[in-house]
């Protein structure tokens, strides 16, 4: 113990043992009583404060462990207090871009622009950590040194009923994370965009539901975009049963290995609208042997694909039938062997021998060598050049030893890949002959009678000619042409239309309006005849009756084969015998007509004789015998050169005839001599003369005075002429034309008589006159024109 020199209290820690050996801390206080001269007392206080110690020990080690682990920690560590930064560790320095050990032993140097903007943005969270307990975040840090970095950031108060003593934040980089996750975004709406645009259709079948489908899929099934979600995907497939067979072909290839868990189909499928087509699809597992994670199926519309290719086949099919069915002989052999690998129909009939006889043969093996080197030779030709070799008019040896007069062409027959490259070396060679052993005995037998056909046409008197079915070129003419028409036949062969110059000026108009219905019956293949006029320069005008006979050749048109006789002096016979038989016939008729009207004229007569004699019925003997006198006027009037009675003339005669007979005043007038131009055919000369004759007997009889007049007025019209009868009178109240029903006696008889066609009747009150007018056109009446 060392001395004490002064009253002052002394005191220290000292380190003790107890009577058990253990080690105890205490804290020795003395102080010296009494003078410093004399011999003293002291006053010691021993105080055990070794669980204190342990306690300080224990806390110091803690301390040390604690910074140990704040200095070490991997994340960045920040303790700050009162917006001042004491302590950072080495990951923090890291974090911030600085030198190793800048701030964590001399953290006055935080102090940088990026550590000021650091701390800005870590004050805006003592708020949320004063609320909750805690902050996590993530920022975008800038750094001192280096590119910015994104960290994720939890805060905390070291005693959060203390928030004074600061806040303990750590930091971890998650640049990478961010920069991973940015790309994996990237990634996504690549996909998302690929998915979406892609050409092809993608859906995403989940538990046999379209999940998710891309707008390609969309259009390919004719669905709205939320459409087609939750539509099960086999109810999609023509057959029902399709796509499990599909889902089955999967897990096969599951069970095989990782690389075959997929599906190629090619299987009709329908549309929205019920409408089906064929899809060509993949099948593709999000996780092999997990199919209830989903599949995802890649389809493709190939409907026009399948149906080219039945239209091929169909086509393919067609062609071998053609070929089949073709009249010449088509056979097929390889170019480097020279066997024959096809024959069609024909071939064997050609030839004489079945195909079982040719294919897989070579020529040598099928013919002598006479025939099978020259057959060889055209094939290593054909083959050589590259072109078709052609062998007109050959001579080809029947296995009967028959031999036929053939056509025949040898054709190299390349490789599609090899077109447009120069043609490679030739896969096959193709034959095709034709038979020509009939055509060249037709063209034997032509040629005889070509000049047979010469020799008649030559020796004959009348003209012949073979022209086009248009008449525009002339292929033939004999020498008569020469006689009857007066030009050379050289003349016509080099230009058909030089025979007009020949034809009648007064017939040229008519040909010309004739020429293009010949022509369209001559392409109709109609037989056709005319006449026509011909000046010739020596013999006057004469006159040729053509006969036109049309036919088809064996190429499809039309030869015209004429022959012209000169009829002039056997039309002029025909003419004066006719002539001399219609005088004779004028004098026949007009005797009989005279005959008749006479006999009708007598029959008129006794009945007039008869209605003087009985007054009783003299009326109706009066009108019988008007009407009999009117059928003598038609029979007394001569027929015209058209067959016609004069309307007029007849008129004249009954209103002539009936004044007589009724003792009337008949003023007749006419607009002649135009009226003289229309006529009454023969088969209503008689009904209408009737009318008429009908109408005036009704004028005479129903006028108001017996001394009074009728006039009567015969008009031309534009189309016909018009009979107006005026009589003093009047009609009874109510008159009606169209009420009259037909009969046989007035106007009853009148509508009976009438014409359907061509006549009009019209009966009308005009003051004090009643006027009938009769109009009469084609075809009751018709005009003669001189």
């Amino acid at each position: 113990m060392p001395a004490a020199r002064s009253p002052r209290r002394i005191g220290e820690d000292r380190r003790l043992l107890d009577l058990e050996g253990n080690a105890v801390w205490v804290n020795l206080v003395w102080r010296a009583l009494g003078a410093a001269d004399g011999e003293r007392e002291y006053l010691l206080v021993l105080e055990n404060f070794t669980e204190r110690k342990r306690y300080e020990e224990r806390l110091q080690r803690l301390l040390a462990e604690s910074r140990l682990i704040f200095d070490t920690a991997l994340v960045g560590l920040l303790f700050l207090r009162d917006d001042r930064v004491l302590r950072v560790n080495s990951a923090m320095e890291e974090l911030l871009g600085c030198e190793p050990g800048t701030l964590v032993e001399q953290i006055q140097l935080f102090a940088h622009p990026s550590d000021r903007l650091l701390l800005a943005g870590l004050s805006e969270r003592f708020d949320d950590i004063r609320a909750e307990g805690a902050c996590e975040f993530e920022m975008y840090m800038y750094r001192r040194r280096g590119d910015p970095i994104w960290v994720a950031v939890q805060g905390r108060a070291v005693n959060p009923e203390h928030p004074e003593l600061g806040h303990i934040f750590a930091f971890v980089n998650i640049d990478q994370r961010k920069r991973s996750d940015r790309e994996l975004r990237a990634t996504l709406n690549e996909l998302q965009l690929i998915f979406d645009n892609a050409l092809v259709a993608i859906v995403y079948v989940a538990n046999d539901l379209v999940i998710k489908a891309n707008a390609a899929g969309e259009r390919l099934f004719g669905f709205g975009a939320a459409d087609l979600s939750e539509v099960l995907f086999g109810s999609l497939f023509v057959d029902p049963g399709a796509w499990q067979r599909v889902q089955g072909q999967c897990g096969a290839g599951a069970v095989a290995g990782a690389g075959g868990a997929s599906a190629s189909f090619e299987l009709p499928m329908r549309r929205a609208d019920g409408s089906t087509f064929w899809c060509a699809g993949n099948v593709r597992p999000i996780e092999p042997g997990a199919p209830e994670r989903g599949m995802i199926v890649a389809l493709t519309d190939v409907d026009v694909r399948r149906r080219s290719e039945d239209e091929l086949r169909r086509v393919r099919n067609h062609l071998d039938l053609v070929i089949e069915s073709l009249p010449v002989l088509v056979s097929v052999r390889e170019a480097e062997s020279g066997h024959f690998v096809s024959m069609n129909r024909a071939g064997e009939v050609m030839t004489g021998l079945s195909r079982q006889q040719v294919i897989g043969r070579t020529w040598h093996e099928i013919y002598g060598r006479q025939f099978a080197d020259l057959y060889a030779e055209m094939d290593r030709k054909a083959i050589a050049d590259a072109h078709q070799i052609e062998r007109p008019r050959d001579v080809m040896l029947r296995a009967d030893g028959r031999t036929l007069t053939v056509n025949q062409r040898v054709v190299p027959i390349f490789d599609d890949k090899q077109e447009g490259r120069g043609h490679g070396a030739a896969q096959y060679v193709m034959s095709i002959i034709d038979d020509l052993t009939g055509e060249v005995l037709a063209e034997t037998a032509l040629r005889e009678t070509e000049t047979r056909f010469r020799q008649f046409a030559e020796n004959i008197d009348q003209m012949v000619f073979i022209a086009n079915a248009d008449l525009t070129q002339v292929y033939y003419v004999n020498d008569r042409y020469a006689q009857q028409v007066g030009a050379p036949p050289s003349e016509l062969l080099a230009d058909s239309s030089s025979a007009r110059q020949y034809v009648h000026p007064d017939d040229v108009a008519g040909l010309q309006r004739q020429l293009p219905r010949l022509v369209a019956n001559l392409r109709r293949l109609r037989r056709t005849e005319f006449s026509v006029r011909i000046n010739h320069p020596t013999r006057g005008v004469r006159l040729l009756n053509i006969r036109l006979n049309p036919a088809r050749i064996h190429d499809g048109s039309i030869r015209v084969f004429g022959i012209a006789d000169d009829v002039t002096e056997r039309k002029a016979a025909e003419e004066q015998r006719l002539e001399e038989a219609v005088t004779q016939r004028d004098v026949l008729v007009r005797e009989v007509h005279h005959r008749i009207k006479n006999n009708l004229q007598g029959v008129a007569g006794l009945l007039q004789q008869m209605a003087s004699a009985k007054p009783e019925v003299a009326s109706t003997l009066n009108e019988v015998a008007g009407q009999i006198q009117a059928i003598a006027q038609v029979h007394g009037l001569q027929i015209g050169s058209g067959g016609t009675l004069p309307v007029l003339g007849v008129a004249q005669g009954i209103f002539s005839n009936l004044g007589a007979m009724f003792g009337a005043d008949v003023r007749f007038e006419s607009d002649a001599p135009a009226l003289w131009r229309w006529g009454l055919p023969e088969n209503e000369a008689v009904p209408l003369a009737l009318v008429i004759n009908e109408l005036g007997t009704n004028a005479i009889k129903y006028r108001s005075s017996r001394e009074l007049a009728i006039e009567v007025r015969i008009e031309t019209r534009h189309d016909g002429i018009a009979l107006l009868i005026d009589n003093a009178g009047h009609l009874p109240p109510g008159f009606d034309l169209a009420r009259v029903v037909s009969g046989v006696t007035g106007l009853s008889l009148i509508k009976a008589l009438l014409p359907r066609r061509g006549a009009k009747l019209r009966i009308e009150q005009l003051g004090s006159l009643v006027r009938t007018t009769l109009e009469l056109g084609g075809p009751a009446i018709r005009e003669e024109l001189e």
